[in-house]
């Protein structure tokens, strides 16, 4: 399973504010990883975050959340707020 694949899946598990702060752990340690990463190791062997500033990660999960507000992806959080919240800052990880 792909690194993108496992955070997502950690964001799926979060179900209340432990949760979350389990997520936020697990983001931390991640980007220390990414941005610890060089040129010569893009595409070697994990999935890059396009966005790895605190203000990037930020305005990429704003961005998703507004352009996909009314679809059916942007509803898989089943109405819980910890989840939600866990889902959308995975997704300005990538998000361009």
């Amino acid at each position: 399973m792909s690194e993108r694949a496992d955070l997502l899946k950690d964001a799926y598990s979060v179900c209340d504010e432990s949760g979350f702060v389990d997520f936020l752990q697990i983001l931390q340690k991640e980007w220390e990883i990414e941005s610890g990463r060089n040129a010569s190791d893009v595409g070697e062997t994990r999935d890059e975050w396009e966005n790895l500033t605190f203000g990037s990660i930020l305005e990429g999960a704003v961005a998703c959340w507004h352009d996909n507000q009314n679809t059916v992806q942007h509803k898989d959080a089943d109405g819980n707020p910890w989840r939600a919240a866990a889902i959308i800052l995975w997704r300005g990880l990538y998000y361009e």
